[in-house]
């Protein structure tokens, strides 16, 4: 398992999604459903980026993701995937 976090960023500085990386994640750690997506990431052992997003953050991430206000959100390459239960959804888990 490969794991890059990356500490709480300034809304101005927001990092795109980048298409090499397999998985990426924009959350908080105080939010239960981004710690279901890093857990089930760790325990399937699949790398991904993790970009720490402060609430102040959250318009910057709603212009990038086309209205996408809530935490977390998935990307898978460069594509949008959405919040946890359409991340867990794709991964062929329950909700």
């Amino acid at each position: 398992m490969s794991l890059k976090v990356v500490g709480s960023i300034p809304a101005s500085n927001l990092p795109r999604v980048n298409a090499r990386n397999e998985w990426t994640v924009y959350g908080n750690d105080y939010c239960p459903f981004t710690r279901r997506v890093k857990d089930y990431l760790d325990e399937q052992n699949i790398s991904y980026v993790y970009h720490l997003v402060e609430h102040a953050d959250r318009a910057t991430l709603k212009q990038r993701t086309g209205g996408q206000a809530t935490i977390p959100v998935v990307y898978h390459y460069d594509q949008l995937v959405g919040g946890c239960d359409q991340f867990l959804a794709q991964m062929g888990e329950k909700e």
